[in-house]
């Protein structure tokens, strides 16, 4: 209430609605990461620019997604906000890059065993975070797409090799260059579940039955053989791999990526640029 009361006294004595701050963000920018409605309503009815983007190209939509703020999210798309609106540098792109494969080979590399309880919708970066637990357990629900591709970018985090010596190099590239939709009993055929659920509700007691098998396990030679197998089946897992985010940042900046991304929902035939 206080924030409202604050913002109202603001803009009475005609405060710029839309002054950005250093960082290039608006008081929309503000309301997303607090997750005030009421504050972004105002600002909003005020004259407030839903696609003001700051310093690095992110606009108060992107703010409020990346901090679950749910309700001013919808004000800002009732109010013209640009669900495709590209954000981030080139540079911005490949410390993102960067960060989510020192994220991925965090979970790819612990000494404990790690079990995926897969269900319900897996997209690109939720697709394959499962590829880098030891094993996978899938429900009934999964749609998993890998559409990196189909929005004009590679997909990244060291992945790939995880991805391909997973499914092999046949089926990654189909999944990953057409960003098909596959369900469990698909995905199970090409190799990716260690064992499936009838029903989503079974996931977590299999789960548990799986942890309760492992931890019977003397856990020295646990750890000792996760580390040798990954060891040996991904020797050049890391080779080319830096690629991954010269590409990122270069597709950033890409028509024909930009073209994929602004399409991506549509029906409408894509027509290419020489990049």
């Amino acid at each position: 209430k206080n924030q409202v009361k604050a913002v109202r006294l603001l803009l009475a004595a005609e405060a710029d609605v839309k002054q950005a701050d250093n960082n290039g963000g608006g008081a929309l920018h503000w309301a997303g990461k607090n997750n005030s409605a009421d504050v972004a309503q105002l600002l909003l009815d005020s004259g407030a620019d839903p696609k003001q983007a700051d310093n690095s190209g992110g606009s108060a939509l992107h703010v409020a997604c990346t901090n679950n703020a749910a309700d001013v999210a919808q004000l800002l798309l009732d109010s013209g906000a640009d669900l495709k609106q590209p954000r981030a540098t080139s540079l911005d792109a490949m410390l993102g890059s960067k960060n989510g494969a020192r994220m991925y080979d965090t979970l790819l590399h612990m000494n404990a065993i790690t079990i995926a309880l897969c269900h319900g919708h897996m997209i690109g970066g939720g697709g394959v975070f499962p590829a880098a637990c030891d094993f996978r357990i899938g429900g009934p629900s999964i749609q998993l797409c890998l559409n990196e591709v189909s929005i004009g970018f590679n997909l990244t985090w060291h992945s790939v090799p995880v991805l391909v010596n997973l499914v092999g190099p046949h089926r990654a590239k189909e999944m990953l260059i057409l960003g098909r939709t596959y369900g469990r009993d698909e995905l199970d055929r090409f190799g990716f579940f260690t064992e499936i659920a009838d029903d989503d509700a079974d996931l977590i007691p299999a789960g548990e039955r799986l942890a309760a098998a492992i931890v019977n396990q003397p856990p020295v030679p646990v750890t000792a053989s996760k580390a040798s197998i990954n060891a040996q089946a991904m020797p050049l897992g890391r080779a080319i791999q830096h690629m991954d985010h010269i590409a990122v940042g270069y597709m950033g900046k890409s028509d024909s990526s930009r073209t994929a991304r602004t399409t991506y929902f549509g029906d409408e035939p894509r027509d290419w640029s020489e990049d």
